[in-house]
């Protein structure tokens, strides 16, 4: 079972190590390595305030009937960041660790993201911008309901080339929770 929980001090090591390896893959806007200052820094403005950026973390939830406590495991980071209160948007960002993929987590968790921007926040609209070369995430986001809108051309300069962003997006009209 997956569920979307609040990042703790504990996680940041793990945090900080998938963005680093997510540089690799060119899907991030960060450009260089971080180390721990910089990701408690990231803690303490983004997490914290909480006034423009909501990161929650993916946790699979694996229970059994002969246990009553069940084993807890952060598995990823989801996000509503860009948060504009007055028109009521923002923008969706998620990350599902690599032997966690492809077996409905992230769905799981995109679903349940979008179902709190919009029900609980009273959030409008929320968006997405995917990098051309970013087949997957493209993928998910189309199968929660967003909709491609737009290209901004030649957005993205990533192994040594120009490569185009797609924006996504979604308003709380067409969110019909699976």
């Amino acid at each position: 079972m997956i569920e979307l929980g609040a990042i703790e001090r504990d996680d940041l090591g793990r945090l900080r190590d998938w963005r680093n390896d997510l540089l690799k893959t060119g899907v991030l806007r960060q450009r260089h390595p971080i180390c721990m200052a910089d990701q408690d820094r990231w803690f303490e403005d983004v997490v914290l305030l909480r006034r423009e950026h909501i990161m929650l973390t993916v946790v699979n939830v694996n229970t059994s009937l002969d246990n009553d406590d069940p084993e807890r495991s952060v598995i990823g980071i989801v996000g509503l960041t860009y948060v504009d209160w007055v028109r009521r948007h923002a923008e969706a960002s998620i990350y599902v660790a690599s032997g966690h993929r492809n077996n409905g987590s992230g769905h799981t968790a995109l679903t349940l993201l979008l179902d709190y921007g919009f029900k609980n926040l009273g959030l409008h609209r929320i968006t997405a911008e995917i990098y051309a070369y970013n087949e997957p995430s493209r993928r998910l986001f189309e199968q929660v309901g967003f909709k491609h809108e737009g290209v901004l051309r030649d957005h993205q300069f990533w192994q040594g080339r120009w490569h185009d962003s797609h924006l996504f997006g979604i308003l709380d009209s067409e969110w019909i929770k699976p």
